[in-house]
């Protein structure tokens, strides 16, 4: 199952931004290899992003989701559930 995610950051001062986001660095390239995190972009002009995961179901993603180091700092978080459709391109008949 795949989760499209955007969602906003509000960090308390520098400092702690600074040690989040290493963090949020090492935790997504982990997820990435472990083939969680499919792809992420920046909503340019923004303290935000989009993300594309895969999980096997809602439970499982929360699990993950919740887990990351960032995860008390975001704000505005929008999760959607997807569902393949018959005319994507990357569809497997």
């Amino acid at each position: 199952m795949e989760f499209l995610v955007r969602l906003e950051f509000a960090f308390p001062d520098e400092e702690t931004k600074n040690a989040i986001v290493a963090a949020e660095r090492d935790a997504g390239n982990a997820l990435q290899e472990q083939g969680v995190l499919l792809r992420i972009w920046r909503d340019p002009g923004q303290p935000a992003n989009w993300t594309l995961w895969k999980a096997a179901d809602a439970t499982e993603f929360h699990t993950i989701f919740s887990g990351l180091p960032a995860f008390p700092y975001f704000r505005n978080v929008r999760i959607h559930p997807l569902a393949s459709h018959p005319i994507d391109p990357g569809h497997q008949v």
